[in-house]
């Protein structure tokens, strides 16, 4: 799906990581839920400058343990309309 809709691909991955990481501080926090007694998921969606000339929004899932470990990202896809 980013290959189609964003020209982005596997080699890729070092630009859609910056991509996201610089999205980041504006995007907004679309949902949060618990996973159990270990953290929470965050959702952000980012809006994602492809290499094709194109932007989409991407929704990316994050995973925040309890404690003091920083957020991981587990998933990101792009968000269809």
């Amino acid at each position: 799906m980013f290959a189609s809709a964003l020209g982005i691909r596997q080699d890729d991955w070092e630009y859609l990581a910056e991509q996201i990481m610089a999205g980041l501080e504006s995007a907004p926090v679309i949902g949060v839920r618990t996973d159990g007694p270990w953290g929470w998921l965050y959702e952000v969606r980012i809006q994602i400058d492809g290499l094709n000339g194109q932007t989409h929004p991407v929704t990316t899932v994050w995973f925040c343990e309890a404690g003091t470990e920083p957020p991981r990202l587990t998933t990101a896809y792009v968000a269809v309309p």
